[in-house]
């Protein structure tokens, strides 16, 4: 209904090894997207990334636009899912939410905003996890596997 009545359309992409069972048929504005599909090819046609805690907001950092984060359980996700390889609040660039209302109104702050106070935040965040922006990243693997099979 949110999403609705602020012209918002959702695309719905969860990890491909967890369950999801809750039927969308009825939002017209929330497209479930394949969970074993490729999301990539569309992330520089998003205008904004919500992610609780998946990488995939690091390689969204390339198009630098808005990420928010949405952490409603990160206790428990600590403590009965995993450890998290790096300081959460530290890399990750954009406003933490711990509820629905927290997340709708950054959402609406992030896409109105006229300006982005965490565009400093991410390019700091990018520099460290991608010493090497050059778009050059596949011909370096591809020579490494040459170099490994001469």
């Amino acid at each position: 209904q949110f999403g609705q009545e602020n012209n918002i359309i959702f695309i719905f992409k969860i990890h491909p090894f967890r369950e999801f069972d809750y039927n969308l048929d009825r939002a017209g504005n929330i497209i479930r997207y394949h969970d074993a599909g490729d999301i990539y090819p569309l992330l520089s046609m998003i205008d904004l990334l919500i992610t609780d805690y998946s990488s995939i907001f690091f390689d969204y950092l390339f198009v630098n636009r808005p990420i928010l984060f949405f952490p409603y359980d990160y206790e428990k996700y600590i403590s009965e899912d995993r450890d998290l390889k790096y300081d959460y609040f530290s890399i990750t660039p954009g406003p933490k939410c711990y509820n629905q209302d927290e997340l709708q109104r950054a959402l609406i702050q992030a896409l109105n905003a006229g300006q982005d106070e965490f565009a400093g935040k991410r390019k700091e965040i990018l520099d460290i996890a991608f010493t090497q922006q050059d778009g050059a990243s596949s011909e370096r693997i591809l020579a490494v596997i040459r170099d490994r099979n001469h």
